[in-house]
């Protein structure tokens, strides 16, 4: 997959397990492995670079066969892409865990 495709090869689906959203590949080299995202990290290299780290979860692999370094890299594309397109279009969620530079309770800040 190239770094510049404009769209990813998925469609959303259901996660059976939990109910949440799962992505299905629906071309190119692991077409039909059906994944979900984790906890996503940003890590500073220097001043220009940041380093993005993810958890994943394969949830079926459609009998692929496949490297885990490149499905890696592969998918870590798309989720930039997805993070970069949900930025622009001011649609980005944060979902669970806590923001550590949070410095008040908006429920309690009166705001």
């Amino acid at each position: 997959m190239s770094k510049h495709l404009t769209e990813p090869p998925i469609v959303v689906v259901e996660n059976r397990r939990t109910g949440h959203d799962a992505l299905r590949l629906t071309d190119g080299p692991y077409k039909g492995m059906i994944y979900t995202y984790g906890k996503v990290s940003f890590e500073e290299e220097g001043t220009e670079k940041v380093h993005m780290n993810f958890e994943y979860d394969i949830l079926q692999d459609d009998g692929v066969n496949y490297n885990e370094d490149e499905f890696v890299e592969y998918i870590g594309h798309i989720l930039q892409h997805l993070i970069n397109k949900q930025l622009q279009e001011n649609s980005i969620t944060y979902t669970g865990g806590i923001d550590e530079n949070r410095t008040e309770d908006p429920e309690q800040s009166g705001t």
